[in-house]
C-alpha cells in the first residue's frame, strides 16, 4: 500500500505519461498567446508547436497557479485518506508555490486532519525531476511522508544546474536579461551559462563566447561539483533542441563516467521564459 501521494506542478517538464505510469498527480499550469489561454499539456506534440510559435514571433506569457485551482485539484484525492506531498516551482521564479501555501491553509478549514506538505523545490524543470525521481523511489519502497519529506527538504540545494542558451532574445523578451545586453550578445556571439541560486532566482554565473565554448564550461563547473554518491543518473532538460542536448551529455558523460542520463523537454512554463535552444543540467552536487 503506498504510504503518500505524490503530487507536481507540469514546470518539473517530465512528460505526462511519465506521470500516469509512475502515479503522479501534475497539475497543468496555463500560459497565454495574445489573449488566448493555453494549457501545458506536458505533451512532446503540443511542447513542439509551443516552440514553432515563439520562432514565428508569439509572446507567450504565463499565468501563476492561484489557490483556487490548488484547492480543486487537491481536495479530490483527499478521499484517499492518505498524506500528500507536493513539489512546487522555485519561489524565486513564480508566485504558485505561496498560493499553495495559502490553498493549505483554506483545505485545512474544511478538512482539519488533511495531510499535505508543499516543498518549494528552488528550482525548475528537470532540477524538480531529480527530487520527484527520489519521491517515487521512497514511496514505492515503503518509506513514509515524514522521512520522505525531509530527505527531500535536507537534499533540495544540493539539486543544481547550469543553463545556456545562444538565443538571448527570448529572455529579453521574458525579462531575464536587459534588451541592450541581448542586442550586444547577439552581435558578439556572447552566451551566458546561468544557475539557480539559494533563493530559487535564475542568475548569470558568467558569459562566454561561443556556444562550444559555453558546453565545455559547463562540463568543467559540473564536473568541480559533482557529488559521485548522491547521483545514479544526470537529467539534461532542453528546449526543442535535443542534438545539442545529446552532445552535452556526450560530454558529460565522458568526464564524469556515468551511464545513464534522463533526457527531458523543457515544456511552456519555463520555455515562455527562455525561448527554444536552451539547455540545462541538472545533478546532485555541492551545496549551492
Amino acid at each position: 500500500m503506498d504510504k503518500f501521494i505524490i503530487t507536481i506542478d507540469s514546470s518539473c517538464d517530465i512528460s505526462y505519461s511519465y506521470c500516469e505510469e509512475n502515479d503522479v498527480y501534475p497539475l497543468l499550469m496555463k500560459y497565454n498567446i495574445e489573449d488566448q489561454i493555453f494549457q501545458d499539456t506536458m505533451e512532446e506534440e503540443d511542447i513542439k508547436m509551443f516552440y514553432d510559435k515563439m520562432r514565428n514571433g508569439a509572446v507567450p506569457k504565463t499565468t501563476q497557479i492561484n489557490s483556487s485551482e490548488y484547492i480543486k485539484f487537491w481536495v479530490p484525492l483527499l478521499k484517499h485518506n492518505l498524506p500528500i506531498i507536493h513539489l512546487s516551482l522555485s519561489s524565486g521564479l513564480s508566485g504558485t508555490y505561496q498560493s499553495g501555501v495559502n490553498a493549505i491553509e483554506l483545505i485545512k478549514e474544511e478538512y482539519p486532519n488533511a495531510k499535505i506538505y508543499i516543498i518549494d523545490t528552488l528550482m525548475a524543470s528537470g532540477g524538480i525531476c531529480l527530487p520527484l525521481f527520489k519521491l517515487i523511489e521512497m514511496r514505492n519502497n515503503g518509506i513514509d511522508y515524514e522521512e520522505t519529506y525531509q530527505w527531500v527538504e535536507n537534499n533540495k540545494l544540493h539539486v543544481n544546474t547550469y543553463y545556456t542558451t545562444p538565443e538571448m532574445v527570448y529572455l529579453q523578451r521574458g525579462g531575464r536579461v536587459k534588451k541592450i545586453t541581448s542586442v550586444l550578445a547577439g552581435i558578439l556571439k556572447i552566451n551566458p551559462i546561468l544557475k539557480v541560486n539559494n533563493e530559487g532566482h535564475l542568475v548569470t554565473h558568467q558569459t562566454v563566447t561561443g556556444s562550444k565554448k559555453a558546453m565545455k564550461r559547463i562540463v568543467e563547473l559540473v564536473v568541480n561539483s559533482f557529488e559521485r554518491e548522491k547521483n545514479d543518473y544526470i537529467v539534461i532538460s532542453h528546449s526543442d533542441c535535443i542534438d545539442r542536448a545529446h552532445e552535452l551529455g556526450a560530454m558529460l558523460k565522458e568526464k564524469l563516467n556515468i551511464d545513464k542520463i534522463i533526457y527531458t523537454t523543457i515544456g511552456s512554463t519555463i520555455g515562455a521564459h527562455t525561448g527554444p535552444g536552451l539547455i540545462a543540467v541538472f545533478y546532485y552536487g555541492l551545496k549551492r
